[in-house]
């Protein structure tokens, strides 16, 4: 996080921040800025600035002020914050687009907490983090966030600052099938499937299912289709071509 001071999102002046950890488990959440004492002198002094501004304003307009961030709060339970985080994030304006999710988190929208871990997973905006990736993963993943819940799959397969556990990790993506099934929404999720499809693919701690996979991995590319045609996306474009790739070697195994 940063320092918010006179309007702009700053780091303390000499880079020193403070680690905010979850005290039941001591995994790192988030750091924020150590201030020092210059950093809290120009904050009274931008204070004192905006208090003047403040008090020549006009009685009704400073209600009007107060009457938007109460609407603020309100839109911001229809996703209003995350909206605007994903389209600075589409446009690839990280840097403020995660400030938007920081924003959403803190009113308690899991896809925002999600949103984060991507971004630390991914250094979107910010130094790339798997430990506090994986902090926003969990907290979104006990909450039924589906993406979080494949993502924390990735990161126990792929070690990525954690002991690899394949096991766990493909209990992520089975929990995250079962996520879909309750939701009915499987087409908008080709990336769990895709993951099951190449576990029973490889035969990685579920058995080998060659057919299970093939109908895993066609579903997934549906889904992978139909995103492609909703709006340009090129990673889902990259995701089409592997799905393909394992289809055709599902393909030859079954003629070997």
């Amino acid at each position: 996080m940063k320092n918010l001071i006179g309007g702009r999102l700053v780091d303390a002046s000499d880079g020193k921040v403070i680690e905010v950890t979850n005290p039941a488990t001591g995994e790192l959440i988030d750091t924020v800025p150590n201030a020092t004492e210059q950093d809290v002198d120009m904050c009274v002094k931008e204070a004192v600035k905006a208090g003047k501004e403040w008090a020549k304003m006009p009685m009704h307009e400073r209600g009007d002020i107060l009457y938007k961030f109460v609407d603020l709060v309100e839109e911001n339970k229809d996703g209003a914050l995350l909206e605007k985080g994903a389209k600075l994030y589409s446009e690839g304006n990280y840097d403020l687009a995660i400030e938007y999710y920081r924003l959403s988190a803190a009113f308690g929208n899991v896809i925002a907490i999600s949103n984060l871990g991507f971004c630390y997973y991914y250094a979107r905006g910010v130094d790339r983090d798997y430990t506090l990736a994986r902090a926003y993963f969990e907290l979104a993943a006990k909450h039924g966030e589906i993406n979080a819940t494949y993502m924390l799959g990735d990161i126990y397969i792929n070690g990525d600052g954690v002991k690899k556990d394949e096991k766990r990790g493909v209990q992520c993506y089975v929990d995250a099938y079962n996520e879909l099934k309750s939701s009915g929404d499987i087409y908008n999720y080709p990336d769990v499937l895709f993951r099951l499809g190449k576990v029973f693919m490889e035969g990685r701690i579920l058995e080998q299912n060659l057919e299970m996979a093939k109908q895993f991995l066609e579903v997934a590319l549906e889904g992978f289709k139909e995103r492609m045609d909703m709006e340009e996306d090129t990673f889902a474009s990259e995701m089409l071509e592997e799905v393909r790739d394992c289809l055709d070697e599902i393909k030859q195994m079954k003629n070997e």
